[in-house]
């Protein structure tokens, strides 16, 4: 049994791939393929409830790749911020290149989309050094959070 959300209990059969530690995150997590139809899927391992050893079964598995959402920002490099993000984010992948603008940087984050709500939370700790382009979803969700912010 893994708990998937705050209410969503997932049972099935998942086939073990990989285990690794995130030690930006200080968590492990186990990616692994659904037994059914051999989707991948990542588990943060502090989530699983209950797990039972299975019968062997001899699979040869596909290479796992985590769904990789990548995020476009523009950096002011203002005090350094360009130098900082790209430390603050090198447990990503990610690409700079020079605007038109002078001073003005973009910066391309590939990000899993498991760890998306913790990029989010990042990317606000730049404040207005950082302005965050695409995907529609991210900047949804970074306008909800400055929203609630603002409320308090």
């Amino acid at each position: 049994m893994y708990r998937a959300r705050e209410r969503d209990i997932l049972r099935g059969t998942f086939l073990p791939y990989r285990l690794e530690f995130s030690q930006k995150n200080d968590r492990f997590r186990l990616l692994c393929f659904r037994k059914g139809d051999l989707k991948p899927f990542t588990m943060n391992l502090g989530k699983v409830m209950e797990a039972r050893v299975g019968a062997f079964m001899d699979v040869v598995l596909p290479e796992h790749r985590a769904e990789l959402v990548i995020v476009t920002c523009h950096v002011v490099n203002h005090r350094n911020a360009v130098d900082r993000a790209m430390i603050h984010f090198a447990d990503y992948k990610k690409k700079a290149f020079r605007t038109d603008r002078e001073h003005v940087f973009e910066l391309e984050i590939h990000c899993p989309r498991g760890d998306l709500t913790e990029l989010v939370i990042q990317l606000l700790s730049f404040g207005p050094m950082m302005q965050v382009l695409e995907p529609a979803s991210v900047v949804g969700e970074l306008k909800a959070r400055l929203a609630r912010q603002l409320a308090l």
